[in-house]
């Protein structure tokens, strides 16, 4: 009887990694969901002023929220906040991201491929999906430039609504694609071997986003501490 049970539970097991389509070898490496009081431990930033844990219908999230009015030139995040300890070569994130109900102006980036802060990937998110700052980039010494996309689809930010995005990246045949609520057709695909391996992390430069249920698989990672950005210290404002 415990033999049927331990079979059962491994296919149920194998069928819910195979659903959540994670290549074989891939595992799972971190994930982050907010609710551990420690949570903001795991993570480096240039300013954690703008970056404080939340509580809304009994879900915490991490937020970011800067004021800074901006002109509509294509630029790199302002502030980033990276996952600690973790250097990525291929990989796959899911997260949750939202612009608030009140932030027309919302934008966030998934940001990979960093060892340092002013050379890696960006994935940029805004409210609107024909703004300029949409689309995958190259940032050197804080110039972002554009990498040309297979654009197959507009997306819809919801206003207030958390959307499932999917960033995957293989460096053996240098893809970037990026999934928006489908899983199974990606919004945006290119290749690009500019940078290897790096940090996984986020970004934004204005407005207000969340983020939560963070989920990153890899086949390894290398542990290393983020040198180049500041750990929290002190104590964070839950509300």
């Amino acid at each position: 009887m415990k033999r049927i049970i331990i079979f059962l539970f491994i296919t149920a097991l194998a069928a819910s990694v195979f659903s959540q389509n994670i290549p074989e070898g891939y595992i799972l490496q971190y994930q982050q969901n907010f609710s551990g009081k420690n949570a903001i431990n795991d993570f480096r930033s240039d300013d954690f002023q703008f970056w404080t844990i939340r509580t809304a219908s009994g879900n915490k999230y991490l937020e970011f929220n800067h004021s800074m009015n901006m002109d509509s030139s294509v630029h790199p995040p302002f502030n980033i906040c990276l996952v600690d300890n973790f250097i990525f070569g291929d990989f796959i994130i899911e997260v949750s991201l939202m612009h608030p109900g009140d932030s027309a102006d919302g934008e966030t980036s998934i940001l990979f491929g960093m060892k340092d802060s002013l050379k890696y990937y960006c994935v940029n998110f805004t409210s609107n999906d024909e703004d300029q700052n949409n689309g995958i980039f190259v940032v050197e010494n804080e110039q972002p430039v554009e990498i040309p996309c297979t654009r197959n689809k507009s997306v819809r930010w919801n206003p207030g609504k958390w959307h499932k995005i999917r960033v995957e990246r293989n460096i053996v045949d240098t893809s970037i694609k990026v999934f928006f609520d489908d899983m199974k057709e990606p919004y945006l695909e290119t290749q690009d071997r500019t940078f290897i391996m790096g940090y996984i992390g986020f970004g934004s430069g204005r407005g207000e986003s969340r983020i939560d249920n963070i989920k990153i698989w890899s086949q390894t990672s290398i542990p290393e501490p983020v040198h180049f950005l500041k750990k929290y210290i002190g104590k964070i404002c839950l509300r």
